[in-house]
C-alpha cells in the first residue's frame, strides 16, 4: 500500500509539473525568434516593395546615417523598386543575431541586384513590448 501512495503522489505531481511546464515554455516565442520574425518581414516587404508594410516594422525613434524614418522610406521604396525589377536578393541566414537586454543587432545584411550587392546592419529595439528597427547602418 505505501509504494502505490508514493507512486500515486509522485504521478500527481508530475501531472502538475507537466502542466505547468506546458503553460510556461508555450507562452511566447524568445527574444531571438522575436527578432528574427521581425527580419524576416523586414526581408519579405522589401522584395515584395510593400513600403507601407515595412514602414511598420520601423519605430518612430529611427535614426541613422542615411537619414530619419521619413527619408529611409523614400531610400527604401526606390530600393524596394530595384529589387523588384533586377532579382533582388537579401542575406539574413548568414547574419550574426546578438540580444542584449531589449537590443538586438543583426550584422551583415547583404542586400543585393544584379548590379551589386552592399552589406547594412540593422538594430532594433523592443518598444512597449514589440520589436522594432531603430538603426540602420553600414557599420
Amino acid at each position: 500500500m505505501r509504494f502505490y501512495s508514493v507512486t500515486r503522489s509522485s504521478l500527481l505531481l508530475f501531472a502538475v509539473l507537466a502542466a505547468t511546464g506546458c503553460v510556461t515554455t508555450g507562452n511566447a516565442p524568445d527574444e531571438r525568434a522575436q527578432v528574427m520574425a521581425v527580419v524576416q518581414q523586414w526581408k519579405q516587404d522589401l522584395l515584395a516593395n510593400d513600403i507601407p508594410k515595412i514602414m511598420s516594422l520601423y519605430s518612430e525613434n529611427f535614426r541613422s546615417e542615411f537619414g530619419n524614418k521619413a527619408e529611409i522610406e523614400t531610400i527604401l521604396s526606390e530600393l524596394g523598386e530595384r529589387m523588384v525589377g533586377e532579382d533582388g536578393r537579401i542575406d539574413i541566414e548568414n547574419a550574426d543575431l546578438v540580444v542584449n537586454g531589449d537590443r538586438a543587432s543583426v550584422k551583415p545584411v547583404s542586400i543585393g541586384t544584379r548590379k551589386g550587392a552592399v552589406c547594412r546592419s540593422l538594430y532594433l529595439a523592443k518598444e512597449d513590448g514589440r520589436w522594432l528597427i531603430v538603426e540602420m547602418g553600414r557599420k
